[in-house]
C-alpha cells in the first residue's frame, strides 16, 4: 500500500471536503436507483446476476475491463462513487487491497460487503490469505447465499425487485451447483495420479485445486508480482512435464505466457489458457462473458487437455 500513500492523503482530503459540503444524499436519490459499486469482475458479475432485470438497481464496475487489478490506482471519481453507493462490493485481501483506501476516503460509514468474509481462506506459500475464493464454485454459492438478503433489503429496493433477486439467486445457485457437479464428474474420470496442473505462470487456482483434489506445479504462487522465475524453477517444471507426460502447460488471463511457451517448446507440450476470472478483456466484457461462461470454457479446456 505504500505506493498509494500520496493518493490516500489526497482522497482522504477530498472525503473530508465532501463530507463538509455535500448533503446526505446518495446516488440512488439522484437517479432513483439503488447504486451498487463493485471493484473487480467477480464482484460485479455476481451483483449483476443477482439484480438481473431489476429496474430499480444499477451496478457499477470500477475496474475497467483489461486493467490490472493488483496495481490499480483509485481516482477521486472512484472515491465519490463509493461515497454515493448504497452498497460497496469488493473481494477483500490482496485481490483489491486498494478498496480499503476508497472506504477510508469516502468520508462516511459505507455499507460494504467483502466476498472473502466468512469463508475459509487458504494461505499461500508466503503465509498470506489467497483471495481467489471464486475459483471454487461452492464458494460462490456461499457468497450468493450471504449477499442476497443484503442486497434485497437495501433501502429503496422495491418489493418487485427484491422478489426478482430471490428468484435470480435461486437460479444462479442451481447453475453453480450444476457447474460444480460437472467439475466433480470430470475430475472423477481422471485417475488420481494424473490430476496435476502445470502452470508456466502464477497460480490463482488454489481453491479450485483443493475442492477437486488436484495437485499443481507453477512458476509463481497465487498473486505473486514476480515476473521472472529462477532457472531451477523452470527446469523443475520442464522435468515435471517430461516425467509425468503432461500434455498441456497452462497460463492465466493477461499473461504473455512466455514461460509456458518456453516449457512447451522444451517438452513438446501445448499451451492453453485457464481463466481465473479475476478480470476480463474489453472484448470479453462486450461479448457478455460471465463467471459461468468462463468457467464452462475452463471445463471444456480441461476435458480436451486430459483426454
Amino acid at each position: 500500500m505504500r505506493r498509494f500513500s500520496g493518493k490516500i492523503l489526497c482522497l482522504l482530503l477530498i472525503g473530508v471536503l465532501l463530507g463538509a459540503i455535500l448533503p446526505a444524499c446518495t446516488q440512488s436519490a439522484s437517479n432513483n436507483k439503488v447504486e451498487i459499486v463493485t471493484t473487480t469482475f467477480p464482484a460485479y458479475d455476481i451483483a449483476r446476476t443477482l439484480t438481473k432485470e431489476c429496474q430499480g438497481v444499477h451496478v457499477r464496475l470500477l475496474l475497467s475491463p483489461g486493467t490490472e487489478s493488483h496495481s490499480y490506482d483509485p481516482s477521486a471519481a472512484d472515491m465519490m462513487a463509493v461515497h454515493d453507493a448504497d452498497l460497496f462490493l469488493y473481494i477483500g485481501q490482496a485481490a483489491d487491497a486498494w478498496a480499503e483506501t476508497l472506504i477510508q476516503a469516502a468520508g462516511k460509514k459505507v455499507l460494504k460487503f467483502a466476498l472473502t468474509d466468512e469463508l475459509e481462506l487458504i494461505l499461500d506459500e508466503h503465509g498470506e490469505a489467497d483471495p481467489h475464493v471464486w475459483t471454487n464454485p461452492a464458494n460462490v454459492i456461499q457468497i450468493v447465499e450471504r449477499l442476497t438478503p443484503v442486497v434485497s433489503t437495501l433501502p429503496g429496493v422495491s418489493e418487485e425487485d427484491a422478489a426478482s433477486m430471490e428468484a435470480n439467486a435461486a437460479a444462479y445457485i442451481q447453475a453453480l451447483e450444476s457447474l460444480d457437479n460437472d467439475f466433480c464428474t470430470f475430475w472423477a474420470s481422471v485417475p488420481e495420479e494424473d490430476r496435476l496442473l502445470v502452470f508456466g505462470d502464477r497460480f490463482p487456482f488454489m481453491y479450485f485445486a483443493k475442492a477437486y483434489g488436484v495437485s499443481y506445479s507453477a512458476a509463481f504462487p497465487g498473486c505473486s508480482h514476480e515476473s521472472e522465475p529462477s532457472a531451477n524453477t523452470v527446469m523443475a517444471l520442464i522435468d515435471t512435464v517430461r516425467n509425468r507426460g503432461i500434455s498441456t502447460v497452462f497460463y492465466v488471463e493477461f499473461s504473455q505466457h512466455r514461460i509456458a511457451d518456453t516449457i512447451a517448446a522444451e517438452t513438446g507440450a501445448k499451451t492453453a489458457l485457464l481463466h481465473a476470472c479475476h478480470n476480463v478483456t474489453k472484448e470479453e466484457f462486450d461479448a457478455g462473458e460471465t463467471y459461468l461462461s468462463l468457467m464452462r470454457r475452463n471445463l471444456q479446456q480441461l476435458q480436451e487437455s486430459f483426454r
